[in-house]
């Protein structure tokens, strides 16, 4: 099953991530007293939303990320209402259910610029660097410092996710997240605006990597 786990943040109140509920996601002692003393009855409602979320790790994680300024029981309220008019659609899985209402309600809490940055990321699957986001966010592949604010943002809220450690940095999203991000930005009428500024950025690359390439073969 499917437990919170307590980490640490700078401010030394704990947050909470979704993990299984074996191994080291296991439920401590430590880690009781340490919630009970911050959040107290706050423990059940903990558990009905795990419940509520089907156990699904993801659902839980995007849930989880906003604990230090919800409460478990604002945040089981307010995905509550949410799934209610989610669940007449009775071609979903309830998980997958659970996991959309999650996804959807994350992304009605992010800030307008935040909300545009998620939308245009979707047309990445592989993955994407700081140039390519700032590609297709600002129109300008060298406007990284412009896009590093909302980029973090969706870090924060496990939108987007980083994978790859090295410079430079590539990010992505989970596929049942940017599968949502795609139908946002196809009902913005952004995407073939969007579309056509990855089209360009990908053929500049090109072009970079063919004169590097020719270069070599002359030396």
């Amino acid at each position: 099953y499917t437990v919170w786990r307590n980490t640490r943040g700078q401010s030394g109140l704990p947050q909470f991530t979704g993990a299984d509920g074996d191994g080291d996601g296991a439920i401590t002692l430590a880690d009781y007293n340490l919630w009970k003393a911050h959040y107290g009855e706050q423990l059940t409602t903990i558990g009905e939303l795990c419940r509520f979320l089907e156990g699904v790790p993801l659902a839980i994680e995007l849930a989880a990320t906003w604990t230090p300024t919800l409460s478990p029981s604002e945040i089981l309220e307010l995905l509550g209402n949410r799934l209610l008019r989610i669940a007449t659609d009775e071609s979903l899985p309830e998980r997958q259910r659970a996991l959309r209402t999650t996804i959807e309600w994350s992304y009605t809490l992010l800030a307008d610029t935040e909300r545009l940055a998620f939308r245009r990321l979707s047309v990445f699957p592989a993955g994407f660097t700081l140039g390519g986001a700032a590609a297709v966010i600002d129109g300008d592949p060298d406007a990284t410092e412009a896009v590093i604010g909302p980029i973090a943002r969706l870090v924060g809220s496990s939108l987007v996710r980083t994978y790859d450690p090295q410079v430079p940095a590539r990010y992505r999203m989970l596929e049942a997240i940017r599968e949502f991000a795609a139908e946002q930005l196809d009902r913005s009428g952004e995407a073939d605006h969007t579309r056509a500024h990855q089209l360009d950025y990908f053929v500049a690359l090109a072009r970079e990597v063919s004169v590097l390439a020719a270069g070599i073969g002359a030396s």
